[in-house]
């Protein structure tokens, strides 16, 4: 039973300790967020498709999951949440354009003083 929550806790705090060493780290080199950020993208992406495609077949396996296939989706999920919390965290600081708001309605000449 106590292995199932050390499994659970260190998909839930290795993003967070990663975030806490990545924050360390560009304190001292500020440019390596923006040489990082395309990789931990690529393995945010790579984690989302690993697990759409376990708990696919999971679901097609298991029509009642059992309880160490239900752990392992609740960790796939847990860390791929916390690792997209790093990611956001790293986008905001590369280019914190991307988070602007911009105007729903495009661009319109703006009116005529008359």
């Amino acid at each position: 039973m106590a292995h199932k929550w050390v499994l659970f806790l260190t998909a839930l705090l290795s993003p967070m300790f990663f975030w806490a060493l990545l924050a360390i780290f560009a304190r001292k080199r500020p440019n390596v967020l923006a040489a990082f950020y395309p990789w931990l993208k690529a393995f945010c992406w790579t984690l989302w498709l690993s697990s759409l495609i376990v708990i696919s077949v999971g679901l097609l396996t298991y029509p009642k999951p059992p309880k160490p296939v239900l752990l392992l989706w609740c960790c796939l999920f847990t860390f791929y949440g916390g690792l997209n919390l790093v990611r956001g965290w790293v986008l905001r600081r590369v280019d914190p354009d991307a988070y602007a708001k911009k105007s729903p309605h495009g661009w319109w000449p703006s009116p005529k003083n008359s």
